[in-house]
């Protein structure tokens, strides 16, 4: 088997965290999606932080984006299909 890239086996371990663990992320982000929703409604009011109000959310969650679904998402969907592939050819 060849040598895999440095990105290869970064995404690997990403990808196997994410697996791993799948529902304290999911049950983590409902969280965040409820505190949110709760702020933005007027419910609850939570601390200013620089970063996560005004321009610099704006630029940092437009940032985070682009290289989320431009470049990450995709080539962890690749790496995901040649990993399959190769434990099916494996597997027999």
């Amino acid at each position: 088997m060849a040598e895999r890239s440095l990105i290869d086996r970064t995404i690997d371990a990403v990808d196997s965290f994410a697996e791993r663990y799948r529902r304290p992320i999911t049950i983590l982000g409902a969280i965040w999606l409820g505190l949110s929703f709760a702020s933005w409604a007027g419910f609850i009011t939570l601390p200013e932080l620089a970063i996560l109000t005004g321009k610099p959310a704006v630029y940092v969650s437009c940032a985070f984006n682009a290289l989320w679904w431009g470049w990450m998402n995709p080539r962890i969907l690749r790496r995901r299909t040649v990993r399959l592939q190769n434990s099916e050819v494996a597997n027999g």
